[in-house]
């Protein structure tokens, strides 16, 4: 009895597509498939809390290492009150957003957690 209480547990507190997630730092992260997610907006949110929100998901919450690539699939021009795309993948990626010495279209978990501390 013990194990089904625990196994439903576990099952309910396992992110599915569709269902949104809450980061441990607080942000939700919407889950579009095995690597997309979506980071809605949250009053006023720019390019760094995007990316932070980005890195504490990809880190903590889907457990990837801080080298795993991040990329942005939303045009970095969006409008007001738009969530923000971000892929493990790189097809379809863009420009990051971010001022970046050498450019790219990427940047590592462990890079989009500094934007943490930036805010």
């Amino acid at each position: 009895m013990r194990t089904l209480v625990f196994a439903a547990i576990a099952a309910a507190l396992t992110p599915v597509a569709g269902t949104a997630d809450v980061t441990r730092m607080g942000f939700v992260v919407n889950p579009i498939d095995a690597t997309s997610f979506e980071v809605p907006w949250r009053g006023r949110s720019g390019p760094r809390t995007f990316w932070c929100a980005a890195g504490d998901y990809v880190r903590y919450d889907l457990n990837m290492p801080g080298n795993t690539r991040i990329y942005r699939t939303t045009p970095p021009r969006r409008g007001a009150g738009e969530a923000v795309r971000f892929s493990l993948r790189p097809e379809g990626a863009g420009p990051t957003g971010l001022a970046l010495i050498g450019g790219g279209n990427s940047i590592s978990a462990s890079h989009a957690l500094l934007q943490c501390n930036r805010r």
